[in-house]
């Protein structure tokens, strides 16, 4: 048995003697979140506690396969960074294909008031050129069998007579992939076989949405 020392060095031990165990190092005894903040024995004991809570409620990177996921709502952020400042553990668990951040520089000044407690003041500029900017992926299921109220097959269907929805409503009557819909605008329609009717349903919310991915899964 070949026992590797919890700093990481090998003692001088050979390369024909690879290390099989490590000793656990002392930071273990916390977990993966708060071994992420560095310098943590120089804060406060409440200060590291709020640092895992709000790190664990941070916008990052969720997942790899985020476009064959079907998570009914994930957050991403668009341009993650690695942190400047990083401990150990963070380089041991590779976090950087899961960045969870963004760096910023800070100044700590007294200005109008609007900065007082836990606020802050925003830089307009870097705000517009993306700062901070994220996507919220939510999937919507349509169950047609769920929506009818008789015993009538419905599909899908868009009305040739309805131009208005060309460019949100595609031939099938599915939503047009890359398209971007407003609150209250119609972006799929329905078709009852038995009175020949089309049912056009519109956008719910406050906030418009962009098309990302139309999947269908049924058994005809």
């Amino acid at each position: 048995m070949e026992i590797r020392c919890p700093d990481g060095g090998d003692g001088g031990r050979k390369k024909e003697f690879p290390a099989t165990h490590e000793e656990i190092h002392p930071t273990a005894i916390l977990s993966v979140v708060a071994n992420l903040t560095p310098w943590s024995d120089h804060n406060q004991s409440p200060r590291n506690m709020y640092q895992c809570q709000m790190a664990k409620q941070t916008m990052g990177f969720c997942g790899q396969a985020l476009k064959y996921r079907t998570d009914v709502k994930a957050f991403h952020l668009q341009t993650p960074q690695s942190p400047i400042v990083r401990t150990a553990t963070y380089k041991k668990y590779h976090m950087d294909e899961f960045p969870s951040g963004t760096n910023a520089i800070v100044a700590v000044l007294s200005y109008t008031g609007y900065d007082m407690e836990d606020a802050m003041i925003l830089n307009k500029s870097a705000v517009d050129r993306g700062m901070f900017r994220g996507d919220i992926f939510q999937t919507e299921c349509i169950d047609l069998s769920a929506k009818r109220t008789e015993n009538v097959p419905e599909i899908f269907a868009k009305s040739p007579l309805s131009r208005d929805t060309d460019n949100v409503i595609d031939s099938d009557g599915l939503p047009r992939v890359g398209e971007t819909v407003v609150p209250y605008e119609q972006y799929y329609s329905i078709y009852n076989t038995l009175t020949g009717a089309i049912r056009p349903v519109r956008l719910k919310g406050t906030e418009p949405a962009a098309i990302d991915y139309v999947a269908l899964n049924g058994t005809n």
